[in-house]
C-alpha cells in the first residue's frame, strides 16, 4: 500500500510539472504576441476604425470593447484572418467616447490561444461641428535629439494636434493626457507626467509618447556626463590660475563635481574650505562622501590660491580668491542644469568662469598672474 502511493505520490508531482511547464511555455509563447501600434479614429459620425499592426505568427484577431455597465472590456469582433489588421465599428452613437483593446489568436491542437490584449486606445464619434475630438498628431516641444546630464530631470511636454474634419475652433482633444515610455528605463526612467530621470551612466535611448487614440510620436534623448567634459571648447585659455585648476588639479574638480551632481541633497547647500590651522571644513555628511575627501583636501591645500568650494544640488563653485580679503577672485562654476549658453566665459557645456573684484561683485577681469 505504502508503495502504491509513494508511486501515486510521484506521478502526480510529474503531472503537475508538466502542466505548469506547459502553461508557463502557453503564457511566455502569447504573451510576445499583443498587438501593437494600435490605433483607433473617427471614419464617420457614428463609426471609429480601429487598426493594428500585423503579426505574422498568427490565426487571427478578437477586438474588445470597454461596457460601462459590465464595468470590464467585452468582445464585440473576432477576425478570422491573420493579413487583415482593421476593423470599423458602425452604429455607434454619435458623441460617445469609446475604448478598445486587441489580442491575436493562434489554433492550437484545434482551440483558439488567444495573445495578452494590448494597451488600451480610445476614441469618440462627432460631426462637423464636433467640440471634443481625437487626436491627429503629436510631437515634442523640445529640440531632437533632447541632452540631459547624469542624476538629473527633466520635465517633457507634448503638443496635440487634433482632427482638421470638424469646423469647431474651439474643438479641445478627447483627452490630453499622454502616455510615456522609455525604450531603456536604465537610461531614462520615465513617470506619467512626462518627468524623465537620468541615471549615473551615460547612452542613447527613444522616449516614445502616445496620445489617447494610440497616436504615437518618438523622440531621441542623450544622456550626458556634463561633470566630466572631454575638452574645453569655448575657453580661451587667458587666465593662467583657470588653466592650472583645468590642467593639474582637473581630475580633482570633475571628481567633485560628479559627487555632488549623485549625492546632493534637494534644498541644502554650502560651502567647504579651510580654517585657520588648515582644516577642511564645511564638509557635508552625505553618503558615500569619503570617496572625494583626498581630491577636496588635495585641492584646497596644495591649489596656488586660497581655494572654497561651495555646492549644492544644483551647482557647484571652485572659487579662487586672489587675496586674503577675498575682494578679488575668479569662480569657475559647474551648473547640473543650466548650459550658461550667454555668459562670456563658457568654458565647456555647463562650465563658465566669471571674475569679480571689490564687494560690489561687477563682473570684471581681475588680475591673472
Amino acid at each position: 500500500m505504502k508503495f502504491i502511493n509513494y508511486i501515486t505520490g510521484i506521478f502526480m508531482i510529474l503531472f503537475l510539472s508538466f502542466v505548469l511547464v506547459h502553461s508557463n511555455t502557453v503564457n511566455a509563447q502569447t504573451k510576445k504576441e499583443a498587438p501593437r501600434n494600435v490605433i483607433v479614429n473617427r471614419q464617420e459620425n457614428r463609426a471609429l476604425k480601429i487598426r493594428w499592426s500585423k503579426i505574422k505568427d498568427c490565426d487571427g484577431y478578437k477586438i474588445y470593447r470597454y461596457n460601462k455597465a459590465k464595468k470590464k472590456y467585452i468582445p464585440v469582433k473576432t477576425i478570422n484572418d491573420r493579413t487583415r489588421h482593421s476593423w470599423i465599428n458602425t452604429g455607434l452613437q454619435i458623441h460617445r467616447t469609446y475604448k478598445y483593446k486587441v489580442a491575436s489568436y493562434k489554433i492550437r491542437k484545434g482551440k483558439k490561444v488567444y495573445s495578452k490584449r494590448s494597451y488600451w486606445v480610445s476614441a469618440r464619434t462627432y460631426g462637423k461641428k464636433g467640440k471634443r475630438v481625437n487626436v491627429e498628431d503629436l510631437h515634442i516641444t523640445d529640440n531632437n535629439p533632447i541632452k540631459i546630464g547624469i542624476c538629473s530631470d527633466m520635465k517633457l511636454s507634448a503638443i496635440l494636434d487634433t482632427d482638421n474634419y470638424t469646423t469647431n475652433k474651439k474643438a479641445t482633444p478627447v483627452s490630453k493626457k499622454i502616455r510615456w515610455l522609455s525604450s531603456n528605463k536604465k537610461i531614462i526612467k520615465m513617470n506619467r507626467k512626462g518627468k524623465m530621470t537620468s541615471f549615473n551612466r551615460e547612452g542613447t535611448c527613444f522616449i516614445y509618447f502616445r496620445a489617447h487614440n494610440g497616436r504615437t510620436g518618438k523622440v531621441k534623448v542623450k544622456v550626458i556626463n556634463y561633470a566630466r567634459p572631454d575638452g574645453f571648447p569655448y575657453y580661451n585659455g587667458k587666465n593662467n590660475y583657470i588653466n592650472e585648476l583645468l590642467t593639474h588639479y582637473k581630475d580633482e574638480v570633475f571628481n567633485i563635481a560628479q559627487y555632488f551632481t549623485q549625492y546632493a541633497e534637494k534644498g541644502k547647500s554650502g560651502i567647504i574650505k579651510s580654517d585657520i590651522n588648515g582644516n577642511i571644513t564645511g564638509l557635508p555628511q552625505y553618503q558615500k562622501i569619503l570617496t572625494i575627501k583626498k581630491d577636496i583636501s588635495k585641492l584646497i591645500s596644495q591649489f596656488p590660491l586660497v581655494m572654497e568650494i561651495a555646492y549644492s544640488d544644483k551647482f557647484v563653485s571652485f572659487t579662487m580668491n586672489y587675496d586674503v580679503y577675498g575682494s578679488a577672485y575668479t569662480k569657475v562654476t559647474y551648473y547640473k542644469y543650466n548650459d550658461c549658453k550667454d555668459s562670456p566665459l563658457k568654458i565647456a557645456p555647463h562650465w563658465i568662469a566669471k571674475h569679480f573684484v571689490a564687494d560690489n561683485r561687477i563682473d570684471k577681469p581681475a588680475t591673472a598672474k
